[in-house]
């Protein structure tokens, strides 16, 4: 995976220098803008030790091994929101822009003794803080080829079926290795990445306080 991330990475970083070459000196952008995106889970699961996949589908999780001196009780299949951000970046330059994220993700479990019985249901959530920068290698009035970093921190807060409570702050980071956006003030965005927001992030933007000559 990390191999293939990495040549995917190197492709579009290629791509999108070569097209950003030829950059309009006249086109005076927006300096702000505000998003709404929707990724999957999987760089969550992986920092938390899960092994599931993308947002808001069922994922089968094995029978526990039946233990008559511990809790006899097995979890169902665990449903995920997926990862919700929203974001806003101010552009200090045509083609750099700072700004932040907040994030969230959830995960809901039930669990059931071995009558098949609902016994509970243990549900664990994130959202995460991420001050953001982000590097337009292309940047014409109708798309934008980009990349991007953000660093900051995420919060969980579980419950589990057997009374404990998890609460933690943890540092984390967002990649984009190759981000592309369409349209006008209101755009059509999607990225590829790792993080908190997800490997495959897309959602819409809107542009405003500006204008084009």
């Amino acid at each position: 995976m990390k191999k293939i991330l990495a040549s995917v990475v190197i492709l579009f970083l290629t791509v999108g220098i070569s097209f950003g070459q030829d950059i309009p000196k006249q086109t005076i952008f927006p300096k702000h803008e505000i998003s709404l995106g929707y990724g999957d889970v999987i760089p969550i699961n992986n920092l938390f030790g899960r092994n599931q996949f993308f947002g808001w589908n069922c994922y089968e999780n094995a029978y526990e091994v039946h233990n008559w001196f511990g809790e006899n009780i097995y979890r169902g299949d665990e449903i995920s929101t997926g990862a919700i951000s929203f974001g806003y970046m101010y552009s200090i330059k045509n083609w750099l822009l700072l700004g932040g994220y907040v994030s969230y993700a959830g995960f809901f479990q039930n669990v059931y003794n071995f009558s098949d019985e609902w016994v509970g249901t243990e549900h664990s959530h994130y959202i995460s803080f991420l001050p953001s920068i982000r590097f337009m290698y292309l940047h014409k009035q109708y798309i934008n080829l980009y990349s991007g970093v953000a660093l900051g921190l995420i919060y969980e807060n579980a419950d589990q079926n057997d009374g404990s409570h998890l609460m933690s702050l943890l540092p984390i980071m967002h990649f984009t290795a190759f981000g592309v956006s369409v349209g006008s003030k209101i755009r059509g965005f999607a990225e590829v990445g790792y993080g908190s927001r997800g490997i495959f992030n897309a959602g819409i933007q809107y542009r405003f306080n500006g204008k084009s000559k």
